[in-house]
């Protein structure tokens, strides 16, 4: 099956026998001792996922894993009557050290007996090799961290570039962000400041993660519904609030405590932001003598209500957009938001001899966004199965500069 192949062309044949086998294996598993109720629910799981790639790559390595994910939890059904407690401490093992190197010397260190035994004990009582197994082990659950497919969205070179671009211009020349570092009280202390951000977002991520892995496994493993749209697709974003609501009260107001005092923190920050801005820039509160401080006192509080109400609009508005990942669609936006801006930022950066002709930039700010979602929707017809991912962003401000140059005209030297 070749990487071309339609999504559309692609689940009348080749999904149709990926959920076939996927149905197959499930009726075998009920069969053989597995809980039915578990047993459905994780071909639903696994279909829906199938159902929602985009490739026959993306279908070949879900049905893999759900293959394996299958024995694995057959495996255990075994063990629970039929392998050995040498055996058993070895499973033990390896799934709690899944992301470690584990050898066979490990092993029969671990349960204290010989290479050789031990592995005659795997041989007769699974009927797998302790190498298989561990490759099996490895691959089961949510462990791959980087696409390598260059063609992919999400290869882990274009993540690495876009993300730093993303940086500059959300952080750069953002002005809720700026400000932030503009409080510090040198130069010196703003670079610390980013340099210590930057980090602390790193293991920010990291945690965020490992959480995403750690509930995806728990639906695994105990028959979780995962949450699901019109079409049958699992919603990432409702994943953690449904998880979090099935337990308690005590979790649900936890979570809702939580979520508010995260999105208030930034929000406000924003609030105050715009609230300031208009203000300044649109009011001219600076240069007004005419205006008493309770006026102006009276007026931004009005107008950070009318901010505030504009954002409850616009999440309102946004709600249908909002399919699968929220952050993934902020990024998203941000590519055909941000590009002029990082495009308009390089050209007065790096050609200080050349000026853009006013009326033409307008135009050009709104034309390059267009042409890159363009370039985005039709990009694997155009560029041989190519999709871009958040390096839109870098094709928008390129696009943007490109247009400014030709659009110009070189200034005259004063000397």
């Amino acid at each position: 099956m070749e990487a071309n192949v339609s999504h559309q062309a692609m689940s009348v044949e080749y999904l149709f026998y990926k959920v076939v086998t996927t149905a197959l294996i499930t009726r075998n598993c009920v069969l053989a001792g597995m809980v039915q109720e578990q047993a459905y629910r994780l071909s639903d799981f696994y279909i829906r996922l199938m159902d929602e790639a985009g490739t026959p790559e993306e279908v070949e390595s879900i049905h893999k894993k759900m293959v394996l994910d299958y024995t694995n939890k057959m495996l255990s059904l075994q063990k629970e009557g039929e392998i050995s407690n040498t055996v058993s401490q070895c499973i033990d093992y390896i799934y709690k050290n899944i992301h470690d190197r584990i050898t066979v010397d490990d092993l029969a260190e671990h349960v204290g007996v010989s290479r050789s035994h031990l592995s005659r004990l795997f041989k007769k009582e699974l009927n797998i090799s302790i190498p298989e197994l561990l490759s099996a082990s490895s691959e089961q659950g949510f462990t791959r961290l980087f696409e390598t497919d260059p063609r992919h969205g999400k290869f882990w070179l274009k993540q690495i570039i876009s993300g730093a671009f993303i940086t500059i211009v959300m952080t750069g020349l953002d002005q809720d962000m700026m400000q932030k570092n503009m409080t510090c009280k040198s130069l010196a202390d703003a670079q610390k400041n980013v340099m210590t951000s930057s980090m602390l977002f790193i293991v920010v991520n990291i945690i965020f993660l490992s959480l995403g892995a750690a509930l995806i496994y728990y639906a695994q493993q105990t028959g979780f519904q995962l949450p699901v749209n019109e079409n049958g697709v699992v919603v990432n974003d409702k994943i953690f609030p449904s998880v979090a609501f099935s337990f308690s009260k005590f979790t649900s107001i936890v979570f809702v405590v939580g979520l508010v005092a995260a999105g208030y923190s930034s929000a406000d920050g924003t609030l105050t932001s715009l609230t300031t801005a208009f203000c300044i820039n649109f009011l001219n509160f600076d240069s007004r003598t005419n205006l008493t401080e309770e006026h102006k006192t009276k007026v931004r509080k009005m107008i950070h209500l009318a901010f505030a109400a504009l954002y409850l609009l616009i999440i309102i508005a946004f709600k249908p957009f909002h399919t699968q990942s929220l952050i993934d669609k902020i990024f998203e936006i941000a590519g055909y938001t941000y590009g002029p801006l990082l495009g308009l930022f390089s050209f007065g950066l790096f050609m200080k001899n050349r000026k853009p002709i006013d009326r033409f930039v307008p135009f050009i700010a709104i034309m390059s966004p267009v042409l890159s979602y363009l370039l985005n929707k039709y990009s694997t017809q155009l560029f041989w199965g190519y999709q871009f991912g958040f390096e839109i962003l870098i094709v928008n401000g390129l696009i943007t500069f490109i247009s400014l140059y030709a659009l110009s005209k070189k200034e005259k030297s004063n000397v």
